[in-house]
């Protein structure tokens, strides 16, 4: 079992994924409604899934600036988390993915009121070109960002994690994810251009694989710059069966701080 491919849905994006070792994925997402534009991917997947017909969960990351360049408008300071499985649904393999989109500035006419949009998106396959084969290219910020470093929950200080962005202008970031069974490896993005365009808040979103191996997370939301605080929403899924897929991803609320 391999999310390997390209996958359509109701509102016609695609995106395309290629599983690589350990459950990485990378891969790409290209939009007509909302932001439209292509956009990196980078996420987690079981690299392991069970062989009792319940699915691959799957969780990815992405900041809504396209690298096809463009006019910037609000929502290039967007970011998603996705958060979900692939799983046979009558006879179709399906992405069936739980969408949290964060939108961190007022975009007329489309975003009104800044805050997290959930919805509930299935992608199906689709004939696409090739997701790309290699990783994502690195350009180390000058002089840092404001989301590097340790930040610790303050709801559950088992929960931590360590940030650092890799490339100043698509916003990706590395580091590790904390919990109360393990460490293990975190990627997604962030909003580098929030403080330059004076927002308040600055999109975040990574994706890992959880030390069971099995179960993977999204994770999404802001960091205010006034208070060098972060909210955060962790979406955190397993593969079930089809017909339970309303039991596949488990929200909760979470606020970070440094430490």
């Amino acid at each position: 079992m391999s999310v390997n491919g390209s996958w359509i849905n109701v509102f016609g994006s695609v995106v395309s994924l290629e599983q690589k070792e350990e459950g990485v994925v990378i891969g790409t997402y290209t939009s007509t409604t909302g932001a439209s534009g292509s956009y990196w991917v980078v996420g987690f997947t079981d690299p392991n899934p069970p062989a009792n017909g319940n699915g691959q969960s799957l969780a990815f990351a992405i900041l809504w600036r396209s690298f096809d360049g463009g006019t910037p408008d609000p929502s290039w300071h967007y970011v998603s988390g996705f958060s979900g499985q692939m799983v046979t649904i009558e006879g179709t393999p399906s992405l069936v993915m739980i969408h949290d989109m964060v939108a961190t500035a007022v975009d007329p006419g489309v975003v009104e009121i800044i805050g997290s949009y959930p919805d509930k998106l299935t992608y199906v396959p689709h004939t696409a070109s090739t997701p790309p084969s290699g990783p994502l290219p690195v350009q180390l910020p000058a002089n840092g960002d404001p989301v590097d470093g340790n930040w610790t929950c303050v709801q559950d200080p088992h929960i931590a994690f360590f940030l650092d962005v890799q490339n100043e202008i698509t916003g990706l970031l590395a580091g590790t994810l904390t919990t109360a069974t393990g460490t293990v490896h975190l990627s997604g993005f962030t909003d580098t251009g929030a403080g330059n365009d004076g927002l308040t808040l600055q999109g975040l979103t990574v994706a890992a694989l959880l030390p069971d191996g099995h179960t993977v997370v999204a994770i999404a939301g802001s960091l205010n710059l006034h208070t060098n605080s972060l909210t955060m929403s962790w979406l955190e899924s397993d593969g079930t069966a089809a017909d339970s897929t309303w039991t596949q991803t488990r929200l909760r609320g979470l606020d970070f701080v440094r430490g």
